[in-house]
């Protein structure tokens, strides 16, 4: 008997959180590891509040960047 998956506990994310932590450049992936969430949630969550999404590659080459010029 195939029976659907239920999730016991509601997921709450705040959008306030959300928005801070996709400000400071973190991908889904990172912010989901965050608050303990799929990543797909994050996604789609994200893309309700019109936020675009942050890259790993961009985010990584940034901070290289930056500690080249310190």
């Amino acid at each position: 008997m195939n029976l659907p998956l239920i999730r016991a506990v509601p997921i709450k994310v705040s959008s306030d959180e959300l928005r801070k932590l996709h400000t400071e450049g973190l991908t889904d992936g990172e912010i989901a590891y965050r608050m303990n969430v799929d990543a797909r949630y994050i996604g789609k969550r994200r893309r309700k509040l019109s936020l675009t999404p942050n890259s790993a590659l961009a985010s990584a080459g940034a901070s290289s960047s930056h500690q080249e010029s310190a």
